[in-house]
């Protein structure tokens, strides 16, 4: 266990504190112990799995002149003329989630925008693809959505999910006549 104090407290002092947490410390400890661990870092050869709108596909690296990127009978099937070069293999599976990223989240902004029309909302600001290593997405300050290309990885909902929830910090609650409430935009 790391302990950290100001540079000037007394040593004693330091391990009083502790000593009197311990029973917190070590009931923390258990708890956190409860969790996942970390996943291990992708290797990007033939076997692991990788998700892609909620399914899982097991990566399958084969020998091939033309480097392509497809999903191919329940596996995510990357050809390569460099077989052995998991670099190389990263570099088109990463272009490949981003490129399906755009597509996919072009196809779900614009079925949330059909849904929300209905209740006066309007968003034409877009949004933007940017990888993100803590998040899956979140608003600027000018209101366009920013997602992050792996969220491809879940389903469809989820991405609907995640693109209302980043711009609900631009929305205020109003209310209607029949007392229902509803999304409006601040700008």
């Amino acid at each position: 266990m790391r302990v950290k104090a100001p540079h000037n407290s007394p040593l004693e002092a330091i391990q009083t504190r502790v000593s009197n947490r311990g029973r917190w410390i070590t009931k923390q400890q258990r708890q956190f112990a409860q969790y996942a661990p970390t996943l291990p870092a992708l290797e990007y050869v033939s076997g692991e799995g990788y998700r892609y709108l909620g399914r899982q596909y097991r990566l399958k690296v084969i020998e091939s002149n033309q480097e392509t990127v497809r999903l191919w009978h329940g596996k995510l099937e990357v050809s390569t003329h460099q077989r052995e070069n998991s670099k190389q293999v990263e570099n088109l599976v990463k272009r490949w989630y981003r490129e399906r990223a755009q597509q996919i989240y072009l196809e779900r902004y614009q079925h949330c925008i059909r849904l929300v029309a209905q209740y006066g909302i309007q968003h034409e600001r877009g949004f933007e693809l940017r990888t993100m290593h803590k998040r899956w997405g979140s608003c600027t300050k000018e209101g366009k959505i920013i997602l992050n290309p792996l969220l491809v990885s879940a389903p469809k909902d989820c991405i609907d999910y995640v693109g209302v929830a980043e711009k609900k910090e631009k929305v205020t609650v109003s209310r209607l006549s029949d007392q229902r409430k509803i999304f409006r935009c601040k700008s």
